[in-house]
């Protein structure tokens, strides 16, 4: 016998949680990006307010999201028919989120690195809206 999946509060519940703590994500990463960019001078910051504007930045605001983002991705796999490699999108969606969250603790947060961060966290939002496959396999399941 499995786990009983989640009644709609509850997934609604783990939505809730998910799509906030992955909008502070995203706006996080836009927000280093446009630091390291110019290196602060948007902000008025210069040389070593800038590194550690932006490592306060990361420890306070994104570093927090990620026990959220994985414990909901979790819930999700387990409470929900979605499961965890059900549609490659899914999978997908844990390569990207391991690829960031392993890039952000491992390397510096220069321009390049946190644009490709940024880039990667934009495709796990469109990974999310265009679930690409799903039609072919919701043909599939109604055969």
């Amino acid at each position: 016998m499995g786990v009983p999946k989640a009644n709609r509060t509850v997934k609604r519940t783990i939505d809730l949680v998910h799509l906030f703590a992955a909008s502070i994500w995203l706006g996080g990463f836009a927000v280093l990006f446009v630091l390291t960019l110019n290196n602060g001078a948007a902000l008025g910051l210069v040389g070593l307010d800038t590194l550690a504007f932006i490592n306060a930045f990361r420890s306070q605001f994104i570093v927090p999201c990620i026990p959220f983002l994985m414990a909901t991705a979790i819930l999700y796999g387990i409470l929900t028919s979605w499961g965890f490699a059900k549609h490659g999108w899914l999978v997908a969606k844990w390569i990207l989120s391991v690829v960031v969250i392993v890039g952000f603790a491992l390397l510096p947060p220069s321009a390049a690195t946190v644009g490709a961060m940024f880039v990667c966290v934009i495709a796990l939002f469109a990974l999310s809206v265009f679930k690409p496959g799903m039609k072919k396999a919701k043909a599939k399941s109604a055969r």
